[in-house]
């Protein structure tokens, strides 16, 4: 796993008085990192970058150039690697940076950064296609409608769509993974996107991703 901004200050509000400075979150994130990586056994490869601080702005080409050619030398040797970056939904400028970098190595595979919608959304870039609904926020991306709810909705709108879609297969990432993994495997296959380093997110692993019910099982074709 490469993760290209490695430095940062940003914090959760309550936190902000405990993890004070660049260093101390800097920290933080990288021995989060390593334990999210452990039950992989996966080896973690930081660019050293610092993120992007407000007022957000578009990420420069020469910051996407030589973004590409960092992550083209960790490649370097890796000619089968198939990379996955973020998609850039919430247009933070270092998920856009990251994404336009990785197209430029041939990128075909971009995990939702939706989650992170709350914190970043709304400049005036992303008002276009937007709507708000009840307490939610709808969006149409790539010809695909989205849907980004609070956290304490999350239960109740996936169990919604769960009945209404009666989907074969569901795919998790973000905050909140293994809660989503737990409802969702009660009627379908579940499959999941490990990217979260918090304690919620390594949840999923301990999800039974092959189960079915029996009433799925049984319908023919499914």
């Amino acid at each position: 796993m490469v993760t290209v901004f490695t430095r940062s200050r940003s914090v959760r509000p309550a936190l902000e008085n405990t993890f004070g400075s660049v260093d101390a979150v800097s920290e933080l994130r990288e021995r989060e990192a390593v334990h999210s990586l452990l039950p992989l056994g996966a080896a973690r490869i930081g660019l050293g970058r610092k993120d992007a601080e407000k007022p957000y702005r578009a990420p420069r080409p020469a910051q996407v150039a030589q973004i590409a050619s960092e992550l083209a030398e960790v490649l370097d040797g890796m000619e089968d690697a198939e990379l996955i970056a973020p998609a850039a939904v919430t247009r933070h400028p270092d998920h856009l940076a990251v994404r336009e970098a990785a197209r430029c190595l041939g990128c075909r595979w971009f995990w939702e950064d939706v989650a992170f919608w709350p914190t970043y959304a709304f400049s005036g870039c992303d008002r276009h296609g937007v709507r708000k609904a009840a307490g939610e926020v709808r969006y149409l991306w790539n010809g695909v409608w989205c849907r980004a709810v609070p956290q304490d909705r999350v239960d109740k709108v996936l169990t919604g769509i769960l009945k209404e879609a009666q989907p074969e297969l569901v795919v998790t990432s973000q905050e909140g993974a293994a809660d989503i993994a737990a409802i969702t495997r009660r009627s379908c296959t579940v499959a999941g996107w490990l990217h979260s380093v918090s304690a919620s997110g390594m949840g999923v692993l301990e999800a039974d991703f092959t189960s079915r019910s029996p009433r799925r099982s049984s319908s023919p074709g499914g």
